[in-house]
């Protein structure tokens, strides 16, 4: 069992593809507040479930304004956006596109 902390900072400068901490920090119904470069705002609901920021200013908003995000709402969005049953869909799509493409004409021939 997961216990609630107030919030997660997350400032990274590197762009990168998207930071599994704030999937865990949201499944535990603790908002995030990170940069909003890389993959973080694909995973970070800016105003739903913390905010995504650039500026040092914006920083201390959303700290400030950290209450108004609801643990239940964080744990609800990333269940029904990123948990496996969520993406299992997405994936079958994608290989099913692949399978197409391939029988239609030949990947390695390209």
């Amino acid at each position: 069992m997961c216990i609630r902390d107030r919030f997660l900072i997350c400032p990274t400068v590197y762009p990168e593809p998207g930071g599994k901490v704030i999937l865990e920090s949201l499944y535990c119904g603790s908002p995030v507040i990170c940069a909003d470069t890389g993959g973080s705002p694909e995973y970070n609901k800016h105003g739903v479930t913390g905010f995504c920021c650039e500026r040092y200013s914006e920083y201390i908003d959303a700290i400030n304004k950290i209450d108004t995000i609801s643990a239940t709402d964080c744990n609800s969005w990333i269940r029904d956006n990123h948990s496996f049953e969520a993406i299992k869909p997405k994936y079958l799509e994608y290989f099913e596109t692949l399978h197409k493409y391939n029988k239609e004409q030949s990947f390695w021939k390209l």
